[in-house]
Formats: C-alpha cells, sequence, structure tokens
C-alpha cells in the first residue's frame, strides 16, 4: 500500500523538539492557539518556523519527506509515552490531554509546512525514479499520524482540548491529499486512483467510534478524487 502523502515531500524545516532545546515553545504556543482556525493559525507558524530552501527535485522531495517522517515520529513517540503515563496511573487524563495537544499543535505546524512547499513544486516533471521510497515514506508518514490520533482518541476521549487541534491535523491531511493529485496526477494520472484506493483502505479501517465524524472530512475528499 503506497499511500499519498508524497506531496508531504516538501517536508519544512524541522520545528524543533519539545524539550531537546532551540525553541521549546512553539508546540506550547500552538494548542492554545488552535481554536483560532487552520489557515490563521497553523499555516502563518509554519511559514515563520521552517526555512529550507524550495525542493527542485523529484528526489529533493524524497529526501524531505524522509526528514518529516522523522521528525513526526518524535513527536508520535512523546504522545505514546504519554498514553502509557495514563495507563500507568502517573498522571490524569486531563494532564495527558494538554500534552498530546501540545505535540499535535507541533505536528500540524510541521505538516502546513510540508503543505506549502508542496503547493510550491506543482510544476516539478515527476517520472518513475525514486517513486517507491517517495511513496512508501509517505504511506507510513501519513499512518503513523492517523494511527497515533485513534490511539489518543480511544485513551482520552474526544474533548474540546483535543477535538481542535485534531480537525486540523484532518483538515491539513485533506489538503495534502488534494495536493497530492495536483503533483503526481499531471504527470502520471494512472498512479493517483491507485494511490487513493491505498489510502482509502486506511481511513476506512479507523473510522470506528468517535473517529468516524472526524475522518469524515478526509474521506470525503479521496471520494472526490475517486470519482
Amino acid at each position: 500500500m503506497k499511500v499519498l502523502f508524497f506531496l508531504m515531500a516538501a517536508l519544512a524545516a524541522a520545528v524543533p523538539h519539545r524539550g531537546t532545546g532551540g525553541n521549546n515553545n512553539v508546540a506550547g504556543r500552538a494548542a492554545p492557539h488552535a481554536n483560532r482556525g487552520f489557515d490563521s493559525t497553523y499555516k502563518t507558524l509554519a511559514s515563520r518556523t521552517t526555512q529550507n530552501e524550495q525542493p527542485q527535485t523529484i528526489q529533493d522531495v524524497s529526501h524531505l519527506i524522509e526528514d518529516g517522517l522523522s521528525f513526526i515520529r518524535g513527536q508520535t513517540a512523546a504522545i505514546n509515552n504519554t498514553l502509557a503515563s495514563v495507563a500507568d496511573g502517573k498522571i490524569t487524563k486531563v494532564e495527558a490531554s494538554v500534552q498530546v495537544a501540545s505535540a499535535i499543535g507541533t505536528v500540524n505546524i510541521k505538516l502546513s509546512a510540508i503543505l506549502r512547499d508542496v503547493l510550491g513544486v506543482i510544476s516539478i516533471r515527476i517520472d518513475g525514479d525514486n517513486i517507491d521510497k517517495l511513496l512508501s515514506d509517505t504511506e507510513e508518514l501519513l499512518s503513523e499520524v492517523l494511527h497515533t490520533v485513534g490511539g489518543a482518541v480511544a485513551s482520552l476521549g474526544l474533548g474540546k482540548i483535543l477535538s481542535d487541534g485534531f480537525e486540523d491535523t484532518i483538515k491539513v491531511l485533506g489538503e495534502l491529499v488534494k495536493a497530492l493529485d495536483k503533483v503526481i496526477g499531471k504527470d502520471l494520472p494512472t498512479l493517483v486512483p491507485l494511490l487513493v484506493k491505498s489510502l482509502a483502505g486506511l481511513v476506512k479501517g479507523l473510522r470506528k467510534g468517535l473517529l468516524s465524524p472526524l475522518l469524515k472530512g478526509l474521506a470525503d475528499v479521496l471520494d472526490c478524487l475517486a470519482g
């Protein structure tokens, strides 16, 4: 299953990881502002916190996705550790929700930066070279984000502090899917239906309980591209 997010290609500059030095307040700022809206918050922060040069080739895009996957995994690992602490009784669900919201805010900034860069490389010519690894890494990135969101919802529920951030996550993923359609579809149109089908399978498998309405927007985007 080689799913989309090739678009995540343009992996914008890494936002410093919480607690590793540098600007440690980025994640903390993101979560409280989540209810200001996706466009006015995450896209703005992405433009301020990323400085990578614009990718010029498909290989550049592939490297950016690989680096982005590594960064996102740092955040999802922190989220999973937080959920484990709840299961062990070390912290409350309220405390965990605050920590998870902060990490998701950082993830959303990164995804928004990736989207920004991908939209800037629509004109890049795509061929078969490097496409396999590109699609493989983007599938892993998508799966990592959605499964982490699913795990957090299962453990903590979907209160206001988490729902705003998760809704923004789904929105940016939907925008990335549409960007992928533009980037790949112009040169390799036969790949798009296959990628959409793979992604739709992943989303369908996660649409259970509280996640079902949360993922509806992304599912609708996929239905539209498949049609």
